[in-house]
Formats: C-alpha cells, sequence, structure tokens
C-alpha cells in the first residue's frame, strides 16, 4: 500500500450541490459565551468534509491550535506532483509522497478507479456524510 497524505493547500468543493450556509449563533462549551459559526466557516467546514460543529469560538480554537504547535518544529514539505510548498507539524516519514490536495484528489481519483471494490466503500461513505450534512442543514439555526 502506498502511504500518501495531503496538505491542505486549496480548498476544493466536494460532489453535490453547494448549499446555502446562512450564519448561526453557537455556544462555547468551555465558557458559555455565544459566538457566531459564519457561512464562510461553514462552507469551509462543508468543503473539508466535517459533518459537526464547532464546540468553541474561533479565538479559542485558534489559542488552542497555538499552545499545541508552540515549541514543535514545522516541516517545509513541497507537493510530489505539482511543487506547492506547505508546512506541517509532524514530520513526514518519506516526504517524497506529499501531495497538495487538489493533486491527492486526482491521484485518489485514479486509485478508486482501478479498484472498485474500495471506490464503493469509497461512494458508500460519501453518501453517510451527504445524508448526515442534509440532516444538519434541516436543523437549521442552533441558536
Amino acid at each position: 500500500m502506498v502511504h500518501m497524505r495531503y496538505i491542505d493547500m486549496d480548498t476544493q468543493a466536494p460532489s453535490g450541490p453547494k448549499p446555502d450556509f446562512k450564519d448561526i449563533t453557537l455556544f462555547d462549551q468551555e465558557t458559555g459565551e455565544p459566538f457566531i459559526f459564519t457561512a464562510k466557516e461553514q462552507e469551509f467546514f462543508w468543503r473539508q468534509g466535517f459533518t459537526h460543529v464547532p464546540k468553541r469560538s474561533p479565538e479559542r480554537r485558534r489559542e488552542l491550535r497555538e499552545k499545541r504547535a508552540k515549541g514543535k518544529p514545522l516541516f517545509n514539505v513541497t507537493c510530489k506532483v505539482c511543487g506547492k510548498v506547505g508546512k506541517i507539524l509532524t514530520e513526514p516519514h518519506d516526504p517524497r509522497d506529499i501531495y497538495c490536495e487538489t493533486c491527492f484528489a486526482e491521484t485518489w481519483g485514479e486509485y478508486l478507479d482501478a479498484h472498485p471494490e474500495v471506490k464503493a466503500i469509497h461512494d458508500k461513505a460519501e453518501q453517510e456524510a451527504a445524508a448526515l450534512t442534509e440532516q444538519f442543514e434541516q436543523q437549521g439555526d442552533i441558536s
């Protein structure tokens, strides 16, 4: 099995129509303070395939990321196919097998085309994720 990783340098929309996102009010699980889950953030979550809403405010999430990264080295990586440069927190096992998101998607698509049994599992997971996204959208504003 080929070990492949991708780094999120660009975002690419998942298949299917783009939902109509609207700002919603959520509450930080630690402080109880309200924060706005913006339409732009929701679109980012959708593009990344996330099916949950954030439990912390953007400021708190940034603080926690900075705390986790503090003192840890960043590793420069270059996409194997197109040459885009990015940084990651974990040292890659083989820096020659790093892909940006776009190139990873192409490589993954080619792999799925060559392996129909894996494609069937992948398609089922995509359908389940789409159903969860639809369920989330039907819940509407969570304020």
